[in-house]
């Protein structure tokens, strides 16, 4: 693997930057996903946020 300075990879070597998210947008996005989807319509109540934290579904 080529480095550069102070012995990080170099980006030629295959590495992408990630993209940052905030959680808000990670909310959004997936309350967008959900109605686009029909998972989710009007009048629906989301799932507490300690539901969410957990991982439960």
């Amino acid at each position: 693997m080529v480095t550069q300075d102070r012995g990080r990879p170099d980006v030629d070597a295959g590495w992408q930057p990630v993209a940052r998210s905030r959680a808000h947008e990670l909310v959004i996005s997936r309350i967008e996903e959900q109605i686009l989807s029909g998972a989710l319509v009007v009048g629906d109540a989301l799932p507490p946020e300690r539901d969410r934290r957990c991982g439960s579904r």
